[in-house]
């Protein structure tokens, strides 16, 4: 009994020692690590943004449509610049805050919605709208569309095109139709994208969609 008592004192510390180590180990190294777990890049959905209020809300697009956590994210400087002139440049190098952009895609049918807010400090904002419109055009091989009901906002413009493969989708055939409309409400340039098949009615979509932003924009730039 004394010979055990005495062997289970000497072995005592080493056992106190390893039940530290593993603490440590389980507390500050396995905690922080699951790569079993996706982690969701910094964006509207986990970091709020100052514009985020002024995009679409889940509520005006409606229950059917999912929202998704890689189209709803703050813009970048470096992003807005892309595919504008020189003198847009330099218009978003003096007065550019912050922008965002959120999608959505129908659950259990063919529309998907983008909405895009940019905000300025000044009002002179046409160079910029341009080149949103140029890139417009070419991503989508858009046309200047007539409107099926009144648009918002100032120096707007709305285009009707195409998608050339099935981006979105598998499940979608190519050449989905497209319909944008791009417009400035005091310092905020907006787009609202809106994509589906011939029986969606995408134009209407996106001007009934466009108006509800607008209204966004100027209750937040009103308060």
């Amino acid at each position: 009994m004394v010979s055990n008592d005495s062997f289970f004192s000497r072995l005592l510390p080493g056992l106190l020692v390893a039940a530290a180590i593993f603490a440590a180990w389980w507390l500050f190294i396995r905690a922080g690590d699951h790569p079993s777990v996706p982690q969701q890049a910094p964006g509207l959905l986990d970091a709020p943004s100052s514009v985020g209020p002024m995009l679409l809300q889940a509520s005006q697009v409606g229950p059917t449509y999912d929202q998704s956590a890689e189209d709803t994210r703050a813009t970048t400087s470096v992003e807005i610049r892309k595919g504008q002139s020189p003198a847009a440049t330099r218009i978003i190098a003096h007065s550019w805050k912050a922008g965002a952009r959120a999608g959505w895609s129908q659950v259990h049918g063919s529309i998907t919605v983008f909405s895009r807010a940019e905000l300025f400090t000044g009002s002179d904002l046409n160079a910029v709208s341009a080149g949103f419109r140029r890139q417009m055009i070419h991503a989508y091989h858009g046309k200047p569309a007539t409107a099926p009901g009144p648009l918002p906002g100032q120096h707007g413009w709305l285009l009707q095109g195409t998608t050339v493969s099935p981006i979105y989708s598998t499940l979608y055939p190519p050449r989905r139709q497209v319909a944008v409309y791009g417009w400035q409400h005091g310092d905020v340039l907006a787009i609202v994208l809106v994509t589906g098949l011939p029986r969606d009615g995408v134009l209407q979509a996106a001007t009934t969609l466009a108006n509800a932003q607008d209204q966004n924009i100027g209750f937040v730039t009103r308060g």
